[in-house]
């Protein structure tokens, strides 16, 4: 079990490696999404949730589970986020709302399981990308830095 999580976390590292960087000419949440949902609205991911939800009869191998995924997490995904939000002051709410990104393209993969129409899923990505971009655009400027939260504040 734990090496086809090991194996999950390679692929998100990958797909992530491959992904969007926080260096550029601003930021396109609907991009993100769209490459996050490779990542973690794939079938392939399903695995996962399948060990996750498979290991609670036992606790012990269930938090080793979990814990699994939250150092996947914590060395996999934080490390990414900073380079989109590289300032410590905007990184909390940037990792909060990354985390709820993921929540929502996790939650949505599993209506795969009662609906087959592309346009679902489209639909619900580009309200969730709207959602993200109104949010995260207040933390990044054009460059991918974290924005000053007082408007008139220097920043170093």
């Amino acid at each position: 079990m734990i090496a086809v999580l090991d194996a999950s976390t390679a692929r998100v590292r990958s797909l992530l490696e491959r992904g969007p960087t926080g260096a550029g000419a601003g930021f396109d949440a609907r991009h993100l999404v769209d490459h996050l949902w490779q990542a973690y609205g794939d079938e392939a991911y399903w695995a996962v949730w399948e060990i996750i939800i498979g290991t609670r009869a036992s606790e012990a191998l269930h938090e080793r589970v979990v814990e699994h995924r939250r150092n996947t997490v914590r060395s996999v995904v934080h490390p990414w986020i900073e380079q989109f939000v590289p300032s410590d002051r905007g990184r909390p709410d940037a990792i909060a709302l990354f985390e709820f990104m993921l929540i929502a393209i996790r939650g949505l993969s599993l209506e795969r399981f009662l609906h087959d129409d592309a346009a679902y899923f489209e639909r619900h990505l580009g309200l969730l990308a709207e959602m993200i971009d109104a949010r995260l655009s207040g933390l990044v400027d054009g460059c991918g830095r974290a924005a000053p939260l007082d408007p008139g504040a220097n920043e170093d």
